[in-house]
């Protein structure tokens, strides 16, 4: 029912039944709406009743997809956050710096150690 033969209705209403029939044609009509919009009432396409067996497939589907859901929001969960990503990977750049000083540190002790070792080999050697 389109607006044009909506309001021819109402008018004819009006005019030979009086206001308060217009306004419970009006009324109807809002109700017929409101129903056809919902799939109720009115030609055009029919709900369909859908097999016991469909709904229990369908049902079991959605409870493998809540659980999935389940375990992806429990894993995001225990992921770190951007800010602890971030401050992991300062706090690594960070040993890997004190990890490079003390290399350099080793480098300078194993020659303080081998001039040591040279010189006593050399005293060793003017003793005898």
């Amino acid at each position: 029912m389109d607006v044009q033969s909506l309001e021819a209705l109402m008018r004819m209403l009006a005019d030979q039944a009086g206001p308060v029939f217009a306004g419970l044609g009006l009324l109807g009509a809002a109700l017929f709406w409101v129903l056809r919009s919902m799939g109720w009432a009115g030609s055009g396409e029919r709900t369909r009743v859908v097999a016991s067996a469909r709904l229990d497939t369908i049902d079991d589907k959605l409870d493998g997809l809540e659980s999935r859901l389940g375990n992806i929001e429990a894993d995001i969960e225990d992921r770190p956050t951007r800010a602890e990503m971030h401050e992991i990977q300062t706090m690594l750049a960070r040993l890997e710096e004190r990890a490079q000083a003390r290399a350099n540190q080793m480098v300078a002790i194993q020659a303080s150690v081998t001039r040591v070792e040279d010189f006593l080999i050399s005293l060793s050697r003017g003793s005898k």
